[in-house]
């Protein structure tokens, strides 16, 4: 007998709620699940799809926008945070847009290009430890065998993801931006999907590049990070590193006059008072004023921190004049490169899969006049529209129209866009 389950949950695997899709009733917990069944899911961990899918069991989702659609057409305000009911509400939209729409679900696949970027990662960590012993007495004796291998797995890896370029329209994009190869491109395309994020500040903040509080994000002790750890690293080391390794050449990026001209803003600034208690602005930075026992622009270090408060108390200061260190005006100055490429990113790919975009909080929220078109804008979105609703590109001699999703041919109402 046919077994329809739609199903969603909370982190862990807590608060599942299970709805029989064909009985309209809910279950008091989850169905011994047999091959044959089929689970609505949106957004599954890979971790339990993938033990569904190896024992044959039928995993179909949709994209995050057709149940976003369809919550508020049922009258449920997206949950913030899931309390109460929350899991039950969405269990109930997937099962109730599956009866009514169900060609607007496709078969759950493995996100398998983030899968070969964290392998990529994964033997290349191994390989550069196991090169720092290379000259041990086993390497020898063994040569270089095992550094051999890894490199050749590495090289399989970047031609695998090298091999997405053909059949993903995101990933062909990044690759015609500047100091971004098919490793970083993959790793890019694989931890951040655009299509999941509504506005590009979301996913900034995803990536771990938002300021909270005038406090950067990191990771602190008894405090939820909340972003991706994996993303922030791409975006900073390797992608960051490849803008500014790219000055002076003929290959280089569009994003280094960013972070030349944010570089030369923050250097402009004037020292800010900071009030003596502040030690996180303190620490770090260069002291911009005399202060018996300390010489001025002397990058303060923590343990000379203490020292000079109580200087600053023998003085009755409440505060102290500081300015930024060459080091924090570089990290401001790469973070602010790399958002604005994230910020293009989220635009272009949010375009090319026909996913509704708005214009950046620049010009939409703080009323900017000038608008700062995205670099490395592909022919195909000329001209280009910050508001474009669909900004679907799969027509002939691109890519054909019979391979766009069922919800995209939805919203064009069964024909390409124009």
């Amino acid at each position: 007998m046919k077994r329809i389950f739609a199903l969603d949950w909370g982190h862990k695997g807590e608060n599942e709620e299970w709805h029989d899709v064909l009985m309209n009733v809910w279950l008091a917990a989850a169905p011994k699940l047999k091959k044959g069944d089929t689970i609505l899911v949106e957004n599954p961990p890979t971790y339990k799809a993938k033990d569904w899918h190896e024992k044959g069991i039928n995993i179909l989702t949709c994209h995050t926008m057709a149940s976003k659609e369809h919550r508020d057409e049922m009258g449920f305000p997206r949950l913030h945070y899931y309390k109460n009911d929350g899991h039950r509400v969405d269990a109930l939209v997937i099962s109730d847009l599956y009866q009514k729409k169900p060609n607007l679900f496709y078969a759950w696949k493995p996100n398998e290009i983030k899968l070969l970027y964290s392998t990529f990662i994964q033997i290349q960590k191994t390989r550069v430890a196991a090169s720092l012993r290379e000259w041990s007495i086993e390497a020898k004796k063994n040569g270089n065998k095992t550094i051999d291998f890894l490199k050749s797995s590495e090289q399989e890896c970047v031609k695998a993801m090298n091999g997405f370029g053909n059949d993903n329209v995101v990933y062909g994009y990044t690759q015609s931006i500047m100091q971004i190869g098919p490793k970083t491109g993959g790793g890019l395309v694989g931890l951040a999907d655009a299509t999941k994020f509504e506005t590009a500040s979301k996913l900034r903040r995803y990536a771990g590049l938002s300021v909270i509080d005038n406090r950067i994000q990191k990771f602190r002790a008894g405090e939820s990070g909340g972003y991706s750890p994996d993303l922030k690293a791409l975006l900073i080391k390797r992608i960051g590193d490849g803008i500014i390794k790219s000055s002076g050449t003929e290959h280089m990026s569009g994003y280094f006059m960013d972070y030349m001209t944010e570089k030369e803003k923050q250097q402009a600034r004037k020292p800010q008072e900071i009030p003596i208690d502040d030690e996180r602005n303190i620490v770090g930075d260069k002291l911009a004023e005399d202060i018996p026992g300390f010489k001025k622009d002397k990058i303060l270090h923590k343990d000379t921190y203490a020292k000079l408060k109580k200087e600053l108390e023998k003085l009755g200061k409440k505060t102290v004049l500081i300015k930024l260190s060459d080091g924090h005006i570089h990290n401001r100055s790469i973070r602010k490169a790399v958002q604005l490429l994230l910020e293009d990113y989220w635009v272009i790919s949010r375009q090319l899969q026909g996913f509704p975009t708005v214009p950046p909080y620049a010009t939409s929220v703080a009323k900017h006049v000038h608008y700062r078109r995205p670099r490395y804008i592909p022919e195909i979105l000329e001209p280009f529209d910050p508001m474009r609703e669909t900004g679907w590109i799969f027509n002939e001699g691109l890519k054909p129209w019979s391979q766009a999703c069922e919800y995209i041919k939805d919203k064009c109402n069964g024909k390409p866009h124009e």
